[in-house]
């Protein structure tokens, strides 16, 4: 991390200066993935969970993969089978950071407006569902960008690509058949029937609800969860204890911070959307405001697995409903979802188990 924060800081630099111009800020976002995989390609020991999966390639390596699935019961077995193609760990390092990075650049590339491209590099970069997540969390990883290759098909109507591709990701990580419910997500201009002040009332009456009830929605979801589906709770218990029930004083004060500072870009896509007159983009809209109403409403922890799976829809999404806002309302939807993006990062980088991320090492001599 001793370079990876001012490395961000430049490049975000860099691209807010080069905002003006389309030509320019394309290049610059570019040069940012390219930095981004080249960073993240030749990591060493780098990340929390670089040194499970590297234990875990170790141990298929040396005893098979149907070995390695027998006794390990929780991990998918396709992601076991992949992890063997690799000879060396390096090498799947390589493949795991190139798909991220490849998918998202070019999901994005054509559908954000430009002016805006140095706020959504600031989000992979601090937003810890974006960069950071898919650093660590290598089988999140892949899922996540097949689960996007497989939307580029679905916005072209190819629905069975589409379940296929989403299925493949679910046998890399069982977060991933959450993404079938975007089949149910239709292109009308409508939430529910509803009216749009309406959809706005609901929204505001539910972050009230969050902040009541702080973390014991979550809690509560997840252990209904486990209970419908035991086989699951012991890959998933770790990210419910990310959510503490007891929050008092201060960090009751912080969660309900969160909470109104993640209102901000949920009523800005909900506000684009009634004007929105691209079928592609309306379902884009709705993916965002469902995501990132479970994750106000339910706190991160197991919901920040779920969100890796749409983040770049989400960026789109926010991005092109800065469209109908002024330039005040704008800069408060910037100003709150940054906000969000550095303290999640510094509570991430703060945890003990993130001592890997300070000290940035290569494969390189």
């Amino acid at each position: 991390m001793n370079i990876y924060i001012p490395l961000a800081i430049i490049l975000i630099i860099i691209g807010y200066l080069s905002r003006k111009s389309s030509i320019y800020s394309k290049k610059i976002f570019l040069a940012t993935f390219v930095v981004m995989l080249v960073f993240d390609a030749i990591r060493y020991e780098f990340g929390p969970d670089y040194f499970q999966y590297r234990y875990m390639y170790d141990e298929v390596s040396a005893y098979g993969a149907d070995s390695y699935s027998a006794s390990n019961t929780h991990i998918e077995n396709l992601f076991v089978k992949l992890l063997q193609l690799f000879p060396s760990y390096y090498l799947f390092v390589v493949f795991q950071s190139s798909l991220w990075l490849l998918t998202t650049y070019f999901f994005l590339r054509n559908k954000i407006d430009t002016f805006y491209l140095w706020f959504i590099l600031l989000l992979l970069f601090f937003d810890t569902n974006y960069f950071i997540n898919n650093t660590v969390a290598m089988r999140s990883s892949i899922a996540s960008s097949i689960v996007i290759i497989g939307y580029t098909f679905l916005m072209k109507n190819k629905r069975i690509v589409f379940v296929l591709l989403a299925l493949l990701a679910f046998l890399i990580h069982t977060s991933a058949i959450v993404a079938l419910l975007i089949l149910f997500i239709n292109e009308k201009r409508t939430i529910f029937n509803l009216s749009f002040y309406r959809c706005k009332i609901i929204i505001l009456v539910c972050g009230i609800l969050a902040v009541v009830f702080a973390n014991t929605l979550m809690v509560k979801a997840t252990n209904y969860l486990f209970d419908l589906f035991p086989s699951i709770e012991e890959e998933y218990a770790v990210y419910q204890s990310m959510n503490s029930v007891d929050l008092s004083g201060l960090d009751y004060l912080k969660r309900s911070l969160l909470v109104v500072f993640n209102l901000f870009p949920i009523l800005s896509v909900i506000n684009h959307l009634e004007h929105e007159d691209c079928s592609k983009y309306i379902k884009i809209e709705k993916i965002t405001i469902l995501f990132l109403f479970f994750s106000m409403l339910l706190g991160m922890g197991i919901t920040g697995r779920f969100l890796m799976l749409v983040g770049p829809i989400i960026l789109i999404g926010v991005a092109r409903s800065f469209r109908s806002l002024s330039a005040y309302q704008t800069i408060a939807v910037i100003v709150s979802m940054s906000i969000v993006a550095i303290y999640s990062f510094y509570n991430i980088m703060l945890m003990p188990y993130s001592y890997s991320f300070w000290q940035y090492k290569t494969i390189l001599p």
